[in-house]
């Protein structure tokens, strides 16, 4: 829905474009294409797990198959990336709606919060996986939002690294689940 607002506003999906051809909207336009921007941002913070709308993520991670949630992972930060490219592309003077400013920030420093207590609460190793997502996304959403072109290439190559580690993580939970069901046998 998002995206067909943006393509009525603005005649594109090209984000290069969006960007250019937002600046130039009338002022009786802005906020249809800040309401399509905004069921875009929620959509894509849902997808990266942003607090308050990860109550889903580690109960679905944590009860998926090894593999699968070793693939949730990567798709996980897919939504963080889109946060990040559509963020960038968008002028400071359109206050990015969802994709950036303090209330990302915010964001992303309650769900880093979340995360951890996830983590030091959580009695199952596939859930602290699960809850070590979610602290990751929001490291780099919290990085994403002080948009300073210097954080831009460690958060992406943090969001790299944290894929990795819990796509391996998550590959060791279902090992040590599968040992832990030969020897009780």
């Amino acid at each position: 829905i998002g995206a067909a607002v943006l393509y009525g506003e603005v005649g594109t999906l090209n984000m290069a474009d969006i960007a250019a051809r937002s600046a130039m909207l009338a002022a009786q336009d802005r906020g249809i294409f800040d309401a399509g921007l905004g069921v875009l941002g929620i959509a894509f913070l849902i997808k990266a797990g942003a607090w308050p709308l990860n109550f889903w993520l580690p109960g679905a991670y944590g009860s998926a198959g090894a593999p699968v949630a070793a693939v949730f992972s990567i798709l996980t930060k897919v939504g963080i990336y889109a946060v990040l490219r559509i963020g960038s592309l968008l002028p400071e003077s359109t206050g990015f709606g969802p994709f950036g400013g303090e209330g990302l920030f915010y964001g992303g420093l309650a769900t880093m919060v979340f995360g951890m207590v996830g983590m030091l609460t959580t009695q199952r190793l596939n859930r602290l996986v699960a809850f070590s997502v979610v602290l990751s996304s929001g490291t780099v959403l919290a990085a994403c939002a002080l948009r300073p072109e210097s954080l831009t290439a460690p958060a992406l190559f943090y969001m790299l690294s944290s894929v990795f580690a819990s796509g391996a993580f998550f590959m060791l939970t279902g090992m040590t689940d599968r040992i832990g069901t030969h020897t009780s046998q």
